[in-house]
């Protein structure tokens, strides 16, 4: 059994609305999830609620999870905390399946279906900035490059780092 005995997340103070949520399994593999927006409340959800039920728990039980943390679900287009937090954990979840069978998460969930897209920036961690100032000018300039990639990483260690074991 892959059993869940870590939940973790980490914030970090240059991205304050990004949390990123690890869960470790008795086999010794770390799955990464995030949401974004409203990072405290989701943080909590995610320690008050959702990791003492999940903890011990199967992480090869994806559908099953997610299930449990979204039925029934009564909130409003799916944008409170609990969604966002049911969010991070299905991500990390099928992380950890495309690790497991060293596959990429894409496979995992049925395989590709096109050989490129066009991604977008829609600086969600970003702190707002005023029309015309560098980081406004720096945001307009990546809506117009076309197809890019993005790559997110943190610098040095995370200044919140909350977990349950």
């Amino acid at each position: 059994m892959a059993k869940i005995v870590c939940v973790r997340t980490i914030r970090i103070a240059e991205r304050p609305n990004l949390i990123w949520v690890e869960l470790e399994t008795d086999d010794g593999l770390i799955g990464l999830g995030e949401s974004f927006r409203g990072a405290q409340a989701t943080e909590a959800v995610v320690h008050e609620q959702i990791a003492p039920w999940l903890i011990g728990r199967d992480a090869r039980h994806i559908e099953a999870v997610s299930r449990h943390l979204t039925t029934p679900y009564l909130g409003f287009h799916g944008a409170g905390a609990e969604i966002r937090a049911a969010s991070a954990i299905d991500i990390a979840l099928w992380d950890l399946a495309g690790k497991r069978h060293g596959i990429p998460v894409h496979e995992a969930l049925g395989g590709a279906v096109r050989n490129e897209i066009r991604a977008y920036n829609t600086c969600a961690a970003m702190p707002t900035t005023p029309a015309g100032s560098p980081g406004a000018r720096s945001a307009a300039r990546k809506t117009q490059l076309g197809p890019m990639t993005i790559r997110s990483r943190s610098r040095g260690m995370p200044e919140l780092w909350r977990k349950a074991c």
